[in-house]
């Protein structure tokens, strides 16, 4: 389980909670916002993001990842 601030991602029961409440994510938005909070203090580029979380690489065209985060 990981924690920064009043976020706590718990990865093998795929729940994220902010101020103790779960918040409703997609399967894309758990994954994005996991791997965020795993790297907490560290930049993410919009590379690795898209090489993680959609398992292709980044396209400059490609807003896959802005339509997920927006």
């Amino acid at each position: 389980m990981h924690s920064i601030a009043e976020v706590v991602l718990d990865s093998p029961a795929r729940r994220l909670s902010l101020d103790g409440r779960d918040l409703d994510l997609t399967a894309v938005e758990f994954e994005i916002l996991a791997r965020l909070v795993q790297s907490a203090g560290v930049v993410v580029g919009r590379e690795r993001l898209v090489a993680e979380v959609f398992e292709r690489q980044l396209n400059p065209e490609d807003r896959a990842l802005d339509v997920h985060i927006s």
